[in-house]
This record gives C-alpha cells, sequence and structure tokens, in this order.
C-alpha cells in the first residue's frame, strides 16, 4: 500500500474524531447554562466530559497505529456511554442524584483513608504493611495527611442534601454487591450485562463489546499480532489502517449516539443547530469514509 496514502487515510479519520470530540464540548457548554437552575445535569456533564477525554485518547492512539492499545480505551468509552443512556433514558433526577451520590462517596472513602485512625485509613495502613515492596515512606504518607478535614467535611455536607437522602438511606443497608456500581443503587442493574439490557443494546454487548473484552488482555493481543503467510508465522505489520478505520468508526458510532439522544432530551433549544451540523457531518461521512468501500 502506498504509504503517502496510508497517512493521508490516517489523518483524515482521526480528523472526524476530532471534529466529534469538538462538538462534544460544544454540548457540554451549552449543558452548562442549564446546571445553575438544575444541579443534577452535572451526572450527564461529567459523563459527556470523560466521552470526549477517550475518545480524544483514540484519536492520539490511531495516528500512531496503535490499534490495538485503543481497544480498550473504546471498550471503556462504550461502558460510559451505556451508563449516560441509562440516565437519560430513566427517571433522569432519580438516576443522576444516584450517579452523583456515588461518586462523592467514593470521593469521601478515598479522603478517609488519608485521615489517621479511621476504620478506612486503619485498613489501608494494614494492607500496606503486608506488602514488602512498599517503601517505608509511602507508609508515613498514608499516616501523615494533613489539611482533608474540611475537603471531608464539604463533602459529607454534599451528602447529606436531601436529594440524595434515598440514595444514602439505600446504601446504608444494601449489600456490597448492590453498591459496587453507581447504577445498581435503588434496586438497579446489578451488572453492567443487566444495564446494556436495560437500554436495548444487547447485540452490541453481544458482539462487539465481547470481542473488545476478549482483545484487552495481553495473551489475545499478541495472538493477534502473529499473521501467518504461505505457511511461516510473520509479524503483523504496524500500519493497519483496517484497524485505524475500525476504531474510528467504532468511536463515532458511540459518540454519536449519545450526542443525539443528549440534545433531544436534555437540551433541546439547541438542537437545531447540532442537526445542522449532524446532516453535514453524516454527509461527510457516507461521502468520503465509505468511499471505495
Amino acid at each position: 500500500m502506498n504509504e503517502q496514502y496510508t497517512e493521508e487515510q490516517i489523518s483524515f479519520y482521526c480528523s472526524l474524531i476530532d471534529e466529534i470530540v469538538q462538538k462534544t464540548e460544544w454540548v457540554i457548554e451549552r449543558g452548562q447554562f442549564n446546571y445553575s437552575e438544575h444541579p443534577l445535569e452535572l451526572a450527564a456533564l461529567l459523563s459527556l466530559r470523560q466521552m470526549m477525554d477517550l475518545a480524544d485518547g483514540i484519536s492520539l492512539l490511531v495516528k500512531h497505529y496503535s490499534n490495538d492499545a485503543a481497544i480498550p480505551v473504546i471498550r471503556t468509552l462504550f461502558e460510559v456511554s451505556v451508563g449516560l443512556e441509562y440516565l437519560i433514558k430513566e427517571d433522569y433526577d432519580k438516576q443522576a442524584a444516584k450517579f452523583l451520590f456515588f461518586y462523592y462517596k467514593m470521593q469521601e472513602i478515598e479522603l478517609l483513608k488519608r485521615k489517621a485512625d479511621t476504620p478506612e485509613n486503619q485498613k489501608l495502613l494494614k494492607s500496606l504493611q503486608s506488602d514488602e515492596n512498599v517503601a517505608r515512606e509511602t507508609i508515613d504518607a498514608v499516616t501523615s495527611e494533613s489539611n482533608i478535614d474540611e475537603a471531608i467535611l464539604s463533602l459529607q455536607e454534599t451528602l447529606g442534601h436531601s436529594i440524595y437522602a434515598e440514595a444514602a438511606e439505600y446504601y446504608k443497608t444494601a449489600n456490597n454487591k448492590k453498591r459496587e456500581k453507581w447504577y445498581s443503587l435503588l434496586d438497579g442493574p446489578l451488572n453492567f450485562r443487566e444495564l446494556v439490557n436495560k437500554v436495548g443494546m444487547n447485540s452490541r454487548y453481544d458482539i462487539s463489546y465481547a470481542i473488545w473484552s476478549g482483545q484487552a488482555h495481553g495473551w489475545d493481543i499478541i495472538n493477534r499480532n502473529m499473521v501467518f503467510v504461505n505457511g511461516r508465522v510473520k509479524i503483523r505489520a504496524k500500519r493497519n489502517v483496517i484497524g485505524s478505520y475500525m476504531n474510528v468508526l467504532e468511536t463515532i458510532m458511540i459518540l454519536r449516539r449519545v450526542l443525539m439522544l443528549y440534545m433531544s432530551k436534555r437540551l433541546l433549544n439547541e438542537s437545531a443547530d447540532f442537526a445542522k451540523w449532524l446532516f453535514d457531518f453524516n454527509r461527510r461521512l457516507e461521502a468520503d469514509f465509505f468511499k471505495g468501500e
């Protein structure tokens, strides 16, 4: 294959991701206007922000032909997108409240691990002391953390807000399995498979997600880099344009789907401008990205 043509293809593929990342940032900026009047909007905006970062990372990996390294990131992007769909399609305020409660709670737990004499700190300290590879300086740092009382107090005040009361009560009494993920609170899906079922994306889980999961581990990646030519084993060429093509297409499909859903459900007043951009983006995608396929 002509190397210059390959470079042009990769550059074009990545420009598509970069464009939809920029549009995601635009959507987040518009969504922030609603945040002051509707604090629970933060849950969806945080999810979009994470998706934007992940897609940006995929673009960088594809630019360097690191297609294997992009697979786990695409897998994570899909996981976040399914969670965001669940937020938007279900009772948004209820789901957003348990989403924010869960992550505030996780932050509180992490801070308490660094505060001396708390049960969380003692548990962490015991674990560190039992590991001969942990330096004494690391253990001392864990037991001498200061200036976190204010942060803990602020988080606890936030967690005590009435909008989190239902999630907080459930969290106190639920077993560990029912509070491992934010979406499991308040008798939500217990695992990602159930979450996917809730948003009606079973085929994506059974096909795409299963493939990504199978490619996310070291041996699978090593095995996929072996190719057989005339009965002899060779190492697959790094510049795998087909791999780049598939990674870019998956990334665009995931982001485009959630952006369309968010605009139609949470930001309807801006949907006209978004629709114009989307029409033009899809036209160029079909005319250029799929040419010759």
